[in-house]
C-alpha cells in the first residue's frame, strides 16, 4: 500500500499482520490506520504489485482523494476499496484468496 501526498509526509501507524494468514477461498481485509498532517494534501492511495520499493506496478487499485477507487481491468473480482479516507483508513479486501 502507498500513500500519495503533497506537503508532510505520512506517517503509518497500524498495518496488517506479517504474515497475514487466511483460508483458501476466503475474502480477506487488509487494513493501513495512518496520521495525516493539518498541512498534508492526499492526493492517492494505492495498491498493488511491488518491484521496488516505493514503486507499486501493477497498481491492482488507486483511490483519490475524493475516496473513489479505480481498479486495473480485470481484477475487479479480486480486489475491493473498503477503506475511509476521512477516518485516515485504508483497507483493501482482496476476495476469494
Amino acid at each position: 500500500m502507498e500513500l500519495r501526498s503533497s506537503g508532510d509526509r505520512q506517517q503509518i501507524i497500524s498495518e496488517p499482520d506479517d504474515p497475514t494468514r487466511v483460508f483458501t477461498g476466503e475474502n480477506v481485509s487488509l487494513t493501513w490506520r495512518h496520521y495525516q498532517s493539518s498541512r498534508l494534501t492526499l492526493s492517492e492511495v494505492v495498491f498493488g504489485i511491488s518491484k521496488a520499493v516505493n514503486h507499486l506496478n501493477p497498481k491492482l487499485i488507486a483511490v483519490n482523494a475524493r475516496g473513489f477507487p479505480e481498479v486495473k481491468e480485470g481484477y475487479e473480482p479480486f480486489v475491493s476499496w473498503a477503506g475511509n479516507l476521512t477516518a485516515f483508513v485504508a483497507v483493501f479486501v482482496l476476495h476469494n484468496v
